[in-house]
């Protein structure tokens, strides 16, 4: 019996969630850019509550936390310690980006 071809099909909303996180963390805005156009949810939490905006900015990402905000991430989840992601830019020594963070929670 002939295998189906799969490699046509829409990838799920799971797949497309697992792969904004990673995709957030690894600072590639293109991918993250298309991950969220095709459906990807910006405030989707993964491993320990950490959402897309939570990794960018723990990473320093700042043209992806641009993008995040702009679809809707919201940048006062907390993950499972009850930090942000101005929690972990700061942490992390990106006090520009944690700044713009919180004025963004007020």
């Amino acid at each position: 019996m002939p295998k189906a071809d799969i490699s046509n099909a829409a990838p799920s909303i799971s797949a497309l969630n697992e792969q904004l996180l990673d995709a957030a963390s690894d600072g590639d805005l293109g991918l993250v850019k298309q991950l969220l156009n095709a459906g990807a949810d910006p405030n989707h939490a993964g491993v320990r509550g950490s959402t897309p905006l939570i990794l960018a900015a723990w990473k320093g990402h700042k043209s992806i936390i641009d993008v995040l905000l702009t679809m809707g991430a919201a940048a006062d989840r907390v993950n499972e310690y009850g930090r942000t992601a101005a929690d972990y830019a700061e942490r992390y020594g990106h006090s520009e980006i944690a700044l713009h963070l919180s004025q963004r929670t007020t």
